[in-house]
């Protein structure tokens, strides 16, 4: 579930599903295509993905946890990446607002595709 507008490509390398899985996917963001390799790893099983950019170390948290009652769950995105210079400064003045910009599209979409097609 990525907006297509920053996330054009994705290909899995290797796995596919949980722990373990390659992915390679490209992102637009200020004006510029990065293309990225990351390995996927599930610290808890069923409740938590972590995306681990191979080349920079960035990790991108994906947390899923149901609601009492079950039948909904909260999800959380979060990406977390250190990064020192004015490089670092730009990035910490400009990617939280761009990044709540892109999870907001995503979680969206996600709760439209629940929305649609529940479990």
């Amino acid at each position: 579930m990525l907006p297509r507008r920053y996330f054009p490509r994705l290909e899995v390398e290797r796995g596919g599903s949980g722990e373990g899985t390659i992915i390679r996917f490209e992102v637009k963001l200020f004006g510029t295509t990065r293309r990225v390799r990351a390995e996927i790893s599930e610290p808890k099983p069923g409740e938590e993905l972590v995306e681990t950019d191979l080349a920079t170390g960035a990790r991108t948290s994906f947390i899923v946890v149901p609601r009492p009652g079950g039948g909904e769950s909260e999800v959380t995105i979060k990406t977390e990446w250190e990064s020192s210079g004015l490089r670092g400064w730009l990035e910490r003045m400009m990617a939280p607002s761009l990044l709540r910009r892109i999870y907001a599209e995503q979680l969206a979409q996600l709760q439209e595709a629940f929305a649609c097609h529940p479990p």
